[in-house]
Protein backbone atom coordinates (compact mmCIF):
# COMPACT_ATOMS: atom_id res chain seq x y z
CA UNK A 1 0.00 0.00 0.00
CA UNK A 2 1.04 3.31 -0.72
CA UNK A 3 0.12 7.14 0.66
CA UNK A 4 -1.97 8.89 -1.90
CA UNK A 5 -4.19 12.34 -1.68
CA UNK A 6 -7.80 11.58 -2.01
CA UNK A 7 -8.89 12.97 -5.69
CA UNK A 8 -12.17 14.38 -3.92
CA UNK A 9 -10.81 16.46 -0.77
CA UNK A 10 -7.28 16.20 -1.10
CA UNK A 11 -6.90 14.28 2.76
CA UNK A 12 -3.77 11.58 2.46
CA UNK A 13 -5.01 8.20 2.48
CA UNK A 14 -3.34 4.24 2.50
CA UNK A 15 -4.38 3.81 -1.39
CA UNK A 16 -5.74 0.25 -1.94
CA UNK A 17 -8.21 -0.95 -4.63
CA UNK A 18 -10.27 2.22 -4.62
CA UNK A 19 -8.95 5.44 -5.65
CA UNK A 20 -10.13 7.83 -3.07
CA UNK A 21 -10.23 7.97 1.17
CA UNK A 22 -12.58 6.51 3.37
CA UNK A 23 -14.80 9.30 4.43
CA UNK A 24 -15.03 10.10 0.79
CA UNK A 25 -16.23 6.39 0.01
CA UNK A 26 -18.71 6.39 2.77
CA UNK A 27 -20.14 9.62 0.98
CA UNK A 28 -20.05 8.54 -2.39
CA UNK A 29 -21.89 5.37 -1.18
CA UNK A 30 -24.10 7.38 0.56
CA UNK A 31 -24.66 9.62 -2.40
CA UNK A 32 -25.58 6.36 -4.66
CA UNK A 33 -28.39 5.54 -2.40
CA UNK A 34 -29.87 8.14 -2.58
CA UNK A 35 -29.75 8.71 -6.48
CA UNK A 36 -30.35 4.78 -7.40
CA UNK A 37 -33.80 5.42 -4.76
CA UNK A 38 -34.64 8.34 -6.98
CA UNK A 39 -33.91 6.60 -10.19
CA UNK A 40 -36.06 3.63 -9.30
CA UNK A 41 -39.08 6.10 -8.38
CA UNK A 42 -39.10 8.51 -10.37
CA UNK A 43 -38.91 6.48 -14.54
CA UNK A 44 -36.95 8.54 -17.57
CA UNK A 45 -35.23 10.90 -15.28
CA UNK A 46 -32.25 12.93 -16.72
CA UNK A 47 -28.60 12.99 -14.70
CA UNK A 48 -29.63 16.72 -14.75
CA UNK A 49 -33.08 16.20 -12.77
CA UNK A 50 -31.15 13.77 -10.41
CA UNK A 51 -28.83 16.45 -9.59
CA UNK A 52 -31.71 19.34 -9.04
CA UNK A 53 -33.49 17.08 -7.19
CA UNK A 54 -30.84 15.72 -4.63
CA UNK A 55 -28.46 18.26 -4.40
CA UNK A 56 -25.76 15.83 -5.50
CA UNK A 57 -23.42 17.06 -8.27
CA UNK A 58 -24.02 16.04 -11.83
CA UNK A 59 -20.11 15.01 -12.37
CA UNK A 60 -20.67 12.87 -8.98
CA UNK A 61 -23.71 11.27 -11.09
CA UNK A 62 -21.44 10.84 -14.10
CA UNK A 63 -18.81 9.24 -12.42
CA UNK A 64 -20.81 6.90 -10.58
CA UNK A 65 -22.36 5.89 -13.95
CA UNK A 66 -18.98 5.43 -15.71
CA UNK A 67 -17.69 3.25 -12.80
CA UNK A 68 -20.61 1.19 -13.35
CA UNK A 69 -21.75 1.64 -9.76
CA UNK A 70 -25.87 2.91 -10.87
CA UNK A 71 -25.85 -0.26 -13.47
CA UNK A 72 -29.28 -1.48 -12.18
CA UNK A 73 -30.60 2.02 -13.13
CA UNK A 74 -32.34 1.72 -15.89
CA UNK A 75 -34.09 4.30 -15.74
CA UNK A 76 -31.35 7.29 -15.68
CA UNK A 77 -30.86 9.07 -18.51
CA UNK A 78 -27.92 10.59 -19.80
CA UNK A 79 -25.84 11.40 -22.70
CA UNK A 80 -23.17 9.26 -25.15
CA UNK A 81 -19.71 10.58 -24.52
CA UNK A 82 -19.29 11.00 -28.53
CA UNK A 83 -22.65 12.42 -30.20
CA UNK A 84 -24.63 13.36 -27.00
CA UNK A 85 -27.79 11.38 -27.82
CA UNK A 86 -29.15 10.56 -24.99
CA UNK A 87 -28.78 7.02 -23.85
CA UNK A 88 -29.30 4.53 -20.57
CA UNK A 89 -26.94 1.83 -20.78
CA UNK A 90 -22.99 2.06 -21.41
CA UNK A 91 -21.04 5.15 -22.23
CA UNK A 92 -21.51 5.00 -26.36
CA UNK A 93 -24.11 4.58 -28.01
CA UNK A 94 -25.11 2.49 -30.45
CA UNK A 95 -23.57 3.95 -33.37
CA UNK A 96 -20.84 5.74 -31.57
CA UNK A 97 -20.14 1.84 -30.18
CA UNK A 98 -20.35 0.53 -33.86
CA UNK A 99 -17.93 3.50 -35.39
CA UNK A 100 -15.37 2.79 -32.58
CA UNK A 101 -15.17 -0.51 -32.92
CA UNK A 102 -15.02 -0.56 -37.02
CA UNK A 103 -12.10 1.86 -36.36
CA UNK A 104 -10.15 -0.48 -33.78
CA UNK A 105 -10.75 -3.11 -36.88
CA UNK A 106 -9.62 -0.72 -39.73
CA UNK A 107 -6.38 -0.36 -37.24
CA UNK A 108 -5.93 -3.87 -36.79
CA UNK A 109 -6.08 -4.95 -39.88
CA UNK A 110 -4.05 -1.87 -41.28
CA UNK A 111 -1.39 -3.37 -38.16
CA UNK A 112 -1.58 -7.30 -39.99
CA UNK A 113 -0.81 -5.63 -43.45
CA UNK A 114 2.32 -3.67 -41.94
CA UNK A 115 3.27 -7.29 -40.62
CA UNK A 116 2.52 -8.98 -43.53
CA UNK A 117 4.70 -6.95 -45.74
CA UNK A 118 3.97 -4.06 -48.48
CA UNK A 119 -0.04 -4.79 -49.65
CA UNK A 120 -1.27 -7.51 -47.66
CA UNK A 121 1.69 -10.29 -48.94
CA UNK A 122 3.57 -11.77 -47.37
CA UNK A 123 6.92 -11.78 -48.27
CA UNK A 124 8.66 -15.30 -49.38
CA UNK A 125 12.25 -14.57 -48.65
CA UNK A 126 14.97 -13.89 -50.82
CA UNK A 127 14.52 -14.73 -54.49
CA UNK A 128 17.63 -15.85 -56.85
CA UNK A 129 17.92 -16.03 -60.41
CA UNK A 130 17.69 -19.38 -62.45
CA UNK A 131 20.73 -20.44 -64.43
CA UNK A 132 19.30 -23.37 -65.69
CA UNK A 133 18.49 -22.21 -69.25
CA UNK A 134 21.43 -20.02 -69.92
Amino acid sequence: MELASCPICGQLYMKGVIEMCPKCLAQEEENEKIVAEYVRTHHRCTVEEVHKVTGIKESVIYRMIENGRLQECENLYYPCEQCKKIINKGRLCKICMESFLDQVKEMKDKEEKVENGKNGYQSAGMYTKNYDHY
